[in-house]
């Protein structure tokens, strides 16, 4: 095993990175993350960087899960190249831990949930499964949309969720929610931010396997996109 982090990056590894913004707010993108000597390059999907808006005076925090291993690092911005890469110096490990990055790891993804309110109201036709679509997920939450015509979800409702893991082979993982947000698109759609809060190891890990598996196919993805050996 490496001894230290930066050895990860010796080669490309796809990272989430937050970078600081002139308002005060985060920007989260994902990205490929390698090392150059003492310095990490930073290279992002075209169009995605948002140059005009950083902040070079702060440090941007850099995530990295290998599947064995999570870190994070914290760097300075040296350089902007563009609108497709950003130099990094002055690279200082953060955390060494799987768990602190499980949350930081979200994926975009396209998979059918079933829902139920917790406790079952005891009405046959409110308590029928309700449909979404995931739209991301993480180790600690999912993010799912429904149709308009369904009763809003409120801030700290408990849900049951019923989730298809497609890979590695299909499993299914179920575990009670909190609805952390809720927001309707213009198009009437709800968008609904939930934390998992009675998820089994085993079923956590299930969840994270399958994020890192869509994160090495992205990977392929991107440095086939950004020409990265």
């Amino acid at each position: 095993m490496a001894t230290d982090p930066l050895d990860y990056l010796n080669s490309p590894q796809i990272c989430k990175i937050s970078i600081p913004s002139q308002g005060g707010r985060k920007i989260l993108l994902d990205c490929l993350a390698y090392r150059m000597s003492d310095r990490l390059v930073v290279e992002f999907m075209p169009g995605r960087l948002p140059v005009d808006t950083i902040n070079t005076e702060k440090n941007c925090l850099l995530s990295v899960d290998t599947g064995s291993i999570g870190f994070s690092l914290s760097a300075a911005i040296e350089q902007i190249e563009g609108d497709r890469r950003i130099i990094l110096n002055e690279v200082t490990p953060i955390t060494i831990s799987r768990e602190q990055t499980r949350d930081f790891f979200r994926v975009d993804t396209q998979l059918p949930v079933n829902m139920a309110h917790y406790p079952p109201k005891g009405n046959a036709e409110q308590d029928k499964p309700i449909v979404g679509e995931a739209i991301n997920i993480s180790g600690s939450g999912i993010m799912i949309t429904f149709p308009g015509t369904i009763e809003p979800f409120k801030k700290n409702q408990r849900i049951k969720i019923d989730i298809p893991i497609p890979e590695p082979r299909l499993q299914s993982v179920t575990c009670l929610c909190t609805v952390m947000r809720v927001h309707q698109r213009q198009d009437g759609r709800y968008v609904v931010g939930f934390k998992f809060d009675t998820l089994e190891d085993s079923d956590q890990d299930k969840i994270i396997g399958y994020c890192l598996a869509l994160q090495r196919e992205q990977l392929r993805l991107k440095v086939r996109i950004l020409g990265t050996t």
